[in-house]
């Protein structure tokens, strides 16, 4: 519930932003958020999927993990944020046309990583996490609409991304004091050397999850840049005022998805439950995560204009194409979210970054040949053709994976005990809560 509240004080803030800024101000915007998406993905490097399948699956080593997942994405952060400051030095200025505003808001992006949330999902605390994230929520908006009340002309990015920036560190810095008082051993007890060990570890068994998800970034944020290239600031602003009811839909698809990601992970522990079961439940996570965005999709699809008059100003009332076949895309994201959870629990890591380099590369070889003619409309195309031929790979290849699983199993070696039904009873109800 918490979440819905703040998703819909983020939306109203982000719409007001959108109309207080204008279009091309609001294209920088989103153009920072895409430069620090792109970032984002070489700090995770992959460890936002894989890092609840090995807690799950290796309690035993549950600190350990922790810390140098942690120590691992630090340093990824240093040689992120060096390189982009590079890149502004050396390159002309307007290549990244990045301003200090934008810098602000590239930086609190690239931050995001460094939260903890799947260690919150596998303690099964989302609630708590819910609460943190609403105060972070509260920080920022606080700090914007203090600015629209009083002065909105000095609303600009400067601002935007200083608020951004202090928000998500009160959130990362919550999350850790809730941590490091509950985790045993602490892990100021925990010799460096194995934490190095470790984490160089965990970068090296990443790597196919971090070149699929760099692949990825051919249909979302490199889509924008590609965008902002050939059609400027004001096209990517008009792109990004519709892709905020995207952003709702998503939202909801992520709440959803974190509910059922470790209980999905328990349904995968080899051996653990039926075959039949474990298809049971993902038809039944499918389900619930399709009629959640279908309430969002829908309309998009319907009354697209309708929609874009009554939010924002009559300068992006123009993208109602866009919006139309963002809800298109909403209905497909269900599969990519879920199918691919399931993908990199059951650990087929090289078939999760070739589907990935697929539709990234298709995503990409398609903005570059409709943003040209079509603008944001071209955009949107391209990003839904990568999503499609992603989630029917990710359809295909999970339905080959059970196919195979259930005829590999004999009923003697399926277990069914009282222990095993515990396992899952702990998550498992809660989806449907």
């Amino acid at each position: 519930m918490a979440n819905v509240f703040t998703a819909g004080i983020g939306f109203v803030t982000t719409v007001r932003i959108a109309n207080t800024l204008g279009s091309a101000r609001f294209g920088q915007f989103a153009y920072a958020l895409a430069i620090g998406g792109i970032l984002s993905v070489n700090v995770r490097f992959g460890m936002d999927r894989s890092l609840i399948r090995d807690l799950v699956h290796f309690p035993e080593r549950f600190s350990e993990t922790l810390a140098a997942s942690l120590l691992a994405r630090g340093l990824l952060l240093v040689v992120c944020i060096a390189g982009l400051l590079l890149a502004i030095i050396v390159l002309p200025k307007d290549t990244l046309e990045i301003s200090w505003g934008m810098f602000l808001v590239i930086l609190a992006t690239t931050l995001k990583p460094l939260q903890i949330a799947n260690v919150f999902d596998v303690w099964e605390i989302q609630g708590r996490h819910a609460l943190y994230d609403c105060v972070e929520k509260a920080v920022y908006f606080t700090m914007i609409w203090a600015v629209v009340f009083w002065t909105p002309q000095r609303l600009d990015l400067v601002w935007i991304g200083s608020a951004l920036l202090a928000a998500t560190l009160l959130f990362i810095f919550l999350q850790y004091r809730h941590a490091w008082r509950r985790l045993k051993p602490a892990l100021h007890t925990m010799p460096l050397g194995n934490i190095m060990r470790t984490a160089f570890s965990l970068i090296a068994g990443n790597k196919w999850l971090w070149m699929a998800s760099l692949a990825a970034l051919g249909m979302t944020a490199l889509n924008q840049v590609v965008l902002k290239h050939f059609s400027g600031f004001s096209d990517l602003g008009v792109y990004a005022a519709s892709f905020q009811l995207v952003s709702i839909g998503t939202l909801l698809l992520k709440n959803i998805a974190r509910i059922g990601r470790p209980i999905l992970a328990r349904y995968t522990v080899p051996f653990a439950v039926s075959a039949q079961a474990a298809v049971r439940f993902l038809a039944i996570y499918m389900a619930m995560a399709m009629l959640a965005v279908g309430m969002i999709a829908l309309p998009a699809i319907a009354i697209p204009k309708l929609i874009l008059q009554t939010l924002f100003t009559v300068e992006y009332t123009s993208g109602f194409w866009v919006l139309r076949l963002f809800g298109v895309y909403l209905l497909f994201r269900v599969f990519d979210t879920i199918l691919g959870q399931y993908v990199v629990l059951v650990r087929m890591d090289r078939l999760f970054f070739a589907t990935s380099v697929a539709a990234g590369l298709v995503g990409l070889i398609c903005s570059i040949i409709l943003i040209p003619p079509y603008g944001g409309v071209g955009a949107v195309l391209s990003l839904l053709t990568g999503e499609i031929i992603l989630s029917m790979l990710y359809v295909s290849a999970t339905l080959v994976y059970m196919k195979q699983d259930s005829k590999s199993r004999q009923p003697e070696e399926i277990v069914n005990t009282v222990e095993s039904n515990a396992f899952l009873a702990s998550g498992s109800t809660r989806l449907g809560k």
